[in-house]
């Protein structure tokens, strides 16, 4: 696996909803240029200045999981937006188990084409072996509680 100072100080996230894109996007930054999310109309152009690539490649059931416990339980936590109450919505249940299934086809080809430096973590696992070789810690990325 890539270590973090091998991706450069631009880097693309990329995955599902729910991953933890926005947390690892935060735990990372530090002086670097970060941008998670799954903008493919400007990917491209993330793309051409990026120097390095991760792709979080988690389970649609990790994803499922992981938006019902943070809308229930994670009131503060890295992505939400300041001020606002979650609540599950099946619109977003939809995007998870049935808009996002199909593109990770699309991922994968796209992790296998870009040549830069790389990085997929396929399971929340491997996520947290990436937390730990790189002595981040994602608890630290919360916002203090309001």
């Amino acid at each position: 696996m890539q270590s973090l100072d091998a991706l450069g100080k631009r880097i693309c996230i990329l995955g599902p909803s729910n991953s933890g894109k926005s947390t690892l996007a935060t735990a990372i930054a530090r002086a670097r240029w970060v941008m998670d999310g799954n903008y493919t109309r400007c990917l491209d152009r993330r793309l051409a200045r990026a120097t390095g690539f991760i792709l979080l490649d988690v389970s649609t059931a990790t994803s499922l999981l992981r938006y019902l416990r943070r809308t229930w339980f994670e009131r503060d936590r890295a992505g939400a937006l300041e001020g606002s109450r979650d609540s599950v919505k099946w619109s977003m249940v939809h995007h998870i188990a049935v808009a996002t299934p199909p593109k990770r086809q699309a991922w994968a080809r796209l992790f296998d084409a870009v040549e830069l430096p790389k990085v997929h973590l396929a399971t929340p696992d491997a996520l947290e072996r990436f937390y730990r070789s790189e002595g981040l810690d994602r608890k630290a990325v919360r916002p203090a509680a309001r």
